[in-house]
């Protein structure tokens, strides 16, 4: 890293990014700008999935549901990915729209006051959805809430699972770093199948030090599992998206200094 300069807001922090594999140049590049000694941990990766039936049924369908830049990704590289301009798409959060904007769907409807599934979910062109055909591109796994509650209100429902999330190994370079850690410290984690697989590779020891970092996570939900596992210096971010969880750690450290 080149040398700091002394009015960078986190040039005192290190930043630890916990993502998928080969997710964190958004969180390496955003750190560095504000100053911050940055360290990425991976203990899962994406992998794509061969559901081209599924996919190509809901690509058919009047309204689209994306609830990742992952799966967006993962199912424009499908050969199967094809799109009409009539049909409407619904992006969990900024980062699904923005992903959706770069293969070309210009049109996307994004929750504004939020990016949880609860949020999406109170969306008005989401409330009369009787007998609507709606294709949801997601991974298996997570909270499930979205479809659960759509076909509640009668929606006919075409999943596409794109991607899964596997579990790895946490490389033994990035658990010498987090064993060599310095405070003040800052933990990026928008996941709780993440902050989950990472949790449970850590000894005791590694724990203890973890929370004695300041948490930013992007969820009531997911601040509650942090607390059952013991960890109370937490805030909420108010997008999961590495450059405003990054922001929201500056605003959140220059109140704590005043």
């Amino acid at each position: 890293m080149p040398d700091i300069n002394p009015n960078l807001p986190l040039r005192e922090w290190t930043v630890l990014s916990l993502r998928p594999l080969g997710q964190h140049a958004v969180a390496h590049s955003t750190s560095e700008l504000r100053g911050a000694k940055f360290l990425a941990c991976s203990s899962i990766k994406l992998e794509a999935l061969n559901n081209l039936a599924e996919l190509i049924n809901a690509l058919a369908c009047d309204h689209i549901i994306v609830t990742s830049p992952a799966a967006v990704r993962f199912a424009s590289q499908a050969p199967a990915f094809t799109y009409s301009p009539e049909s409407q798409w619904f992006a969990l959060g900024e980062g699904s729209a923005s992903a959706l904007k770069k293969i070309g769907v210009d049109k996307v409807f994004v929750p504004d006051n939020g990016s949880q599934s609860e949020n999406l979910l109170a969306m008005k062109q989401l409330q009369n959805v009787h007998g609507l055909h709606i294709g949801l591109i997601a991974a298996p796994g997570g909270r499930g809430l979205i479809e659960a509650t759509l076909l509640k209100r009668g929606a006919i429902l075409h999943v596409a699972h794109t991607y899964q999330r596997k579990a790895i190994p946490i490389a033994p370079d990035e658990l010498e770093a987090l064993n060599q850690i310095g405070s003040p410290f800052a933990v990026l984690c928008s996941s709780h199948e993440v902050f989950k697989s990472f949790w449970r590779q850590l000894d005791s020891a590694l724990q203890e030090t973890m929370k004695h970092g300041l948490w930013v996570v992007s969820s009531n939900r997911l601040q509650t599992i942090l607390q059952q596992s013991g960890i109370s210096n937490t805030t909420i971010s108010p997008s999961p998206q590495p450059d405003a969880m990054l922001a929201h750690l500056e605003h959140v450290q220059t109140q704590q200094v005043r």
